[in-house]
C-alpha cells in the first residue's frame, strides 16, 4: 500500500512460480475481523469479506453466493457512553445505516439521560481574532434550530488540559459530548486559528493532517504514548487503540482572516438557500 500522492512508478513484480504452482486456496480464510470501536456509544463490530476463493494451480475460482455469519458479543466488557435523548436519536439513524443488524440498533442502544437546559447541538472553535466574523453564522444556524456556542481558542486553551493545544480542543469536544450532548463541531480557521493533529502512516514518511482526530472521541489517539498519533492498520496494526468511528461531526472552514471569512460565509450563505442552478444544464 502507498499513498496516492506518491507518484514515482512502481516496478512490475514478476509471478513467483512455487504460489502460482500451489493448491493452497488464497485467501486461506476469507473472513477477517475489524477491531470493534463504538460510535457515539453505540458498539461495532466489523470484518472484511472476500467471496471469493482462488486455487493457483488448477486457475479455478470459486464465488460463495451465500454466507451465514455468527457473531459473539460479551456484556458489560466496555464502559457505557450515556446519551441524551438528541444524541441518540441523531446518531441511532446513522448507525442503521453502517450495520447489516438494523433491527438490533434500538435494543442495544446506550441509555439516556436528560439535561436541565437545551442541548448543545454546534460548537463552533476559532480564535479570538475571527470570533466576531462568526456571530451572524451562529445566529444563522440558531434561526434552523441549532443551539450553538462560538468557543475561543483562547479560552479553550486556559481551561482544559493537554499536552498541546489541538489536544485541549480536543478534551473540550469530549466534555461537551459528554456533558451538554453536543453533535457537530466546526473548526472555523486555518491552522495558524486552529491547530490540526497529523495522523501516523507507517508506510509512508510523512504524516497526513486528520481533523478526525476532533471526532473520533475515544481514548488519545496515542495510547502508546510516543507521540506518533493514530496509529491504526484494518487487521493486526492498533497499538494506539483507535476505532476511526466519528462520535460528533466535524468540519473545518479554511479561513485566514476576518475578511476571508465574511466573504465566505456570504458565499456558503447563498449556495444553500439561493443556488444558481444554471450550471446544471450543462453538467
Amino acid at each position: 500500500m502507498r499513498p496516492l500522492s506518491r507518484f514515482n512508478s512502481v516496478p512490475f513484480v514478476e509471478p513467483d512460480p512455487v504460489v502460482y504452482s500451489s493448491n493452497t486456496v488464497y485467501p486461506s480464510e476469507p473472513l477477517t475481523p475489524v477491531p470493534a470501536g463504538s460510535k457515539a456509544g453505540f458498539r461495532l463490530a466489523g470484518f472484511l469479506l472476500c467471496p471469493f476463493e482462488y486455487r493457483p494451480q488448477t486457475g479455478k475460482l470459486t464465488l460463495w453466493t451465500r454466507v451465514e455469519l455468527e457473531a459473539s458479543y460479551e456484556e458489560n466488557r466496555h464502559p457505557v457512553t450515556a446519551l441524551t435523548p438528541g444524541q441518540r436519536e441523531f446518531v441511532e439513524a446513522d448507525i442503521k445505516e453502517l450495520v447489516l443488524n438494523q433491527a438490533d440498533v434500538s435494543r442495544m442502544a446506550p441509555p439516556t439521560f436528560e439535561l436541565d437546559g437545551p442541548e448543545l447541538d454546534v460548537v463552533i472553535v476559532t480564535s479570538s481574532a475571527l470570533a466576531p466574523a462568526l456571530v451572524n453564522f451562529r445566529s444563522y444556524l440558531a434561526r434552523k434550530g441549532y443551539f450553538t456556542e462560538i468557543m475561543p481558542t483562547e479560552t479553550i486553551y486556559a481551561r482544559y488540559p493537554g499536552r498541546d493545544n489541538a489536544e485541549k480542543i480536543r478534551n473540550m469536544l469530549k466534555d461537551k459530548f459528554a456533558t451538554q450532548g453536543l453533535k457537530f463541531a466546526i473548526l472555523a480557521g486555518d491552522v495558524q486559528h486552529v491547530p490540526c493533529r497529523t495522523g501516523y502512516l507507517p508506510y509512508s514518511p510523512y504524516n497526513v493532517p486528520a481533523d478526525l482526530y476532533f471526532s473520533d472521541l475515544d481514548g488519545t489517539w496515542d495510547a502508546n504514548n510516543n507521540s506518533q498519533f493514530g496509529e491504526y492498520s484494518y487487521t493486526n496494526f492498533n497499538p494506539d487503540s483507535v476505532d476511526l468511528y466519528s462520535d460528533i461531526y466535524i468540519g473545518r472552514l479554511p479561513l485566514d482572516d476576518a475578511a476571508n471569512c465574511v466573504n465566505f460565509l456570504a458565499k456558503d450563505t447563498t449556495y444553500e438557500c439561493h443556488p444558481d442552478t444554471a450550471y446544471l444544464d450543462n453538467v
